[in-house]
């Protein structure tokens, strides 16, 4: 039920709408992104592409960056959106094709974060707030991929970008549920930037949440969905009874 509300329901509106919605829905994937990272940290440290764009609204921007980046106490983190969904061929064939397709897609999101991390390192950004720093990367899909930060594929990128004369910064590839519970880990105590550093440099797992698995056994939702889940349900809940009287 919760995938028939959630996935099926965004490809009912993706059939029906096409460009337009994934185009709009784009945009609100990126900003729901930027409000689960701002839940792990103060204003302070969050720094937003949408943002910067704005203030250089007068100027042409041909600069490819990160869309958000988080500036933690060891390593600063910049997260690119992707509203990437498992296709049907790869969920249910998981053929060579399809999984090319997606390691495609993640490879051009790391060009792209490491990209702004060289240029971050270069001291291109330190009048954005955007030091020299420990660079690390994710990136956030709609969707959970289940084998994309395995060794292999992850290896694979790294050594197809190495060939392109590109060095890779060490990243993760993270759903929007997965990076939920990033934030949960958060409220737990964990500094969000040490958290992504141990996701980025850990290849032994392919569920890059496996090593806090005892933490998250409890409650793995963050406080901040919990709210905005309650909310939800009391809303429908009082519109199905209203219906009724």
């Amino acid at each position: 039920m919760i995938d028939r509300v959630t996935i099926g329901l965004f490809y009912d509106l993706f059939e029906a709408k096409r460009t337009s919605f994934s185009k709009n829905f784009g945009f609100a994937f990126e900003k729901f992104v930027g409000s689960l990272i701002a839940c792990a940290g103060t204003s302070g440290q969050i720094w937003s592409a949408s943002d910067w764009e704005q203030q250089q609204a007068r100027k042409k921007q041909n600069q490819k960056v990160s869309d958000w980046a988080f500036l933690g106490d060891n390593h600063t983190v910049l997260f690119e959106c992707k509203s990437l969904r498992p296709s049907l061929e790869l969920t249910t064939y998981g053929s060579v094709e399809s999984m090319d397709i997606l390691r495609g897609r993640v490879k051009k999101a790391v060009l792209q974060l490491t990209g702004h991390a060289t240029d971050i390192n270069h001291g291109k950004w330190d009048q954005e707030g955007l030091r020299k720093a420990l660079t690390l990367g994710v990136v956030v899909t709609y969707g959970k991929f289940h084998a994309i930060n395995g060794p292999f594929v992850k290896k694979r990128i790294r050594e197809e970008l190495n060939k392109e004369g590109t060095s890779p910064i060490p990243f993760t590839v993270l759903s929007l549920n997965e990076l939920d519970t990033v934030v949960r880990l958060v409220e737990l105590g964990h500094p969000l930037d040490e958290i992504i550093h141990k996701m980025a440099s850990d290849e032994s797992h392919f569920d890059p949440l496996s090593p806090f698995g005892a933490k998250l056994k409890d409650n793995a939702i963050s406080s901040a969905t919990m709210v905005r889940g309650k909310e939800f349900l009391e809303r429908v809940l009082t519109g199905a009874l209203a219906e009724r009287a």
